[in-house]
C-alpha cells in the first residue's frame, strides 16, 4: 500500500475573546466555549491563543479567550481507497497546554473555500466536538508532530471522496468542557500553530489494481499475475 505526503489545502486559525475582535469581554468559560464568532487568521500573527485558552483576571472578574486550529485536505485521488491518514501538524513554543485532539470539522464552507471565517467557531454548526478523529495527544513544542487519525475519519474522507476536514482543539478544557480557571484563578494553556512550516497528511491506500480479463479469465477470479498480487498491478505488458 502506497502513502503520499499532501499539503493541507487550507489552513488558519481562530481566537475568540481579543478585545479586537467580537464578542468581547467573554467572562465566563461556557460562553467562551460556544460562541459563533472570533478573529480568524490564516498567516503568521502574534496573537495568543492559537490553540488552547487564557483566563486574564481583572477589575470585573476573569475574562477568557479561546482558539482552535482548522484544516482540510484534498483525497479525491485517493478515496475510496484510503487505509489510514497521519496530520503532520507544525507546533511552536507553548504555555501550559497539555493535551489536544482532532474532530470533525465543517469549516472552510465545508473544504470548497479556502478561507476562514469568524463564524467557523461556530461549535455545533462549524464542528463537531461528538465526532473525535483521534484520541488525546501531548502537544510537543517546535516540532512538526505526527498524529494519526481514528477509522472514523478514515470512513470519513472516503464517504466523502473529495476532502477531510478537520478542527484541532485543546483536549482538557475545551473537548471536555472544563472551566481553566475553576476555583476563579486565571490560568493560561495554549499553544502556537507554526506557519513557517509546512502542515501535511500522509494518506496510505490500496491501488485499485488490474481491473480487466487476463487470457479470457475474469479479473475477478485473479489474485495475482506472475507472483504479484493484481492490487498492486495498474497495467500488465504495458496496457
Amino acid at each position: 500500500m502506497p502513502t503520499v505526503t499532501a499539503n493541507w489545502n487550507a489552513k488558519g486559525v481562530i481566537i475568540s475573546g481579543l478585545p479586537s475582535g467580537p464578542s468581547y469581554p467573554l467572562n465566563n468559560w461556557f460562553v467562551t466555549r460556544q460562541v459563533q464568532d472570533g478573529l480568524a487568521y490564516q498567516t503568521t500573527f502574534m496573537s495568543d491563543p492559537q490553540i488552547g485558552q487564557i483566563v486574564l483576571a481583572g477589575r470585573g472578574g476573569n475574562s477568557y479567550r479561546i482558539g482552535r486550529v482548522f484544516g482540510w485536505v484534498d483525497v479525491s485521488a485517493y478515496a475510496p481507497n484510503i487505509t489510514g491518514i497521519d496530520l503532520n501538524i507544525p507546533w511552536g513554543t507553548n504555555t501550559g497546554i497539555n493535551d489536544f485532539i482532532v474532530c470533525e470539522s465543517f469549516a472552510f464552507g465545508g473544504a470548497t473555500s479556502t478561507t476562514l471565517s469568524g463564524p467557523d467557531m461556530a461549535i455545533g454548526t462549524s464542528w463537531d466536538v461528538n465526532v473525535a478523529y483521534s484520541t488525546n495527544y501531548t502537544y510537543t513544542q517546535n516540532t512538526i508532530q505526527n498524529i494519526a487519525l481514528n477509522s472514523t475519519a478514515v470512513a470519513a474522507a472516503n464517504a466523502s471522496g473529495v476532502y477531510l476536514n478537520f478542527i484541532i482543539i485543546d483536549f482538557d478544557y475545551d473537548y471536555q468542557n472544563f472551566d481553566p480557571a475553576f476555583g476563579g484563578v486565571p490560568a493560561n494553556y495554549y499553544g502556537d500553530f507554526n506557519y513557517s512550516l509546512n502542515a501535511t497528511a500522509d494518506i496510505t491506500y490500496n491501488l485499485p489494481g488490474y481491473g480487466n480479463d487476463v487470457n479470457n479469465v475474469s479479473s475477478a477470479d485473479i489474485d495475482q499475475i506472475n507472483g504479484v498480487d493484481t492490487a498492486d498491478i495498474d497495467q500488465v505488458n504495458g496496457i
